[in-house]
């Protein structure tokens, strides 16, 4: 069984470069009994989302309310 470190850092590695299926299924051995793990995917999913809007010159709606 994988430990969080390790897939977290698979999980980041996703980014950047395609994952062995090995990988892939570490990965996917884990979630399901990790919400943290889980979370993190969510929170680096947020983060590549909000930065590729912000490249593209598309403000989240939130930051539109929040600048005023």
């Amino acid at each position: 069984m994988a430990n969080c470190k390790k897939v977290t850092r698979l999980l980041s590695d996703a980014l950047d470069r395609p994952l062995t299926p090995g990988e892939w299924l570490t990965i996917r051995t884990h979630l399901p009994m990790c919400s943290g793990c889980r979370n993190y995917r969510k929170q680096i999913a947020l983060l590549r989302e909000a930065t590729k809007l912000i490249r593209d010159g598309e403000a989240p709606a939130a930051a539109d309310e929040a600048a005023g």
